[in-house]
């Protein structure tokens, strides 16, 4: 696998690189993680604050109008990651 790296002079170059498979492991959770928080906060975004006994049921909707676990541009930008 490679990478693409900035070098200290400012270039850009790739680079040979070989994680271990509990490092992939690790690095597809987190993709899964910000994906999955990224979909059940959607709705609440931008709301104001509940309280702390307040049942956070996956809604759909919130102020962009999405469907029940859709997330929002966060995730959206991870794709490109694991590439």
């Amino acid at each position: 696998m490679t990478a693409k790296v900035v070098t200290e002079g400012g270039t850009m170059r790739e680079r040979d690189i070989s994680w271990t498979s509990a490092q992939v492991d690790r690095a597809m959770g987190v993709l899964a993680g910000m994906a999955s928080g990224d979909a059940m906060g959607a709705g609440y975004e931008f709301q104001p604050p509940m309280n702390g006994d307040s049942l956070v049921p996956m809604v759909g909707g919130g102020p962009f109008g999405l469907r029940r676990a859709s997330g929002l541009t966060t995730h959206q930008w991870l794709l490109p990651l694991p590439n």
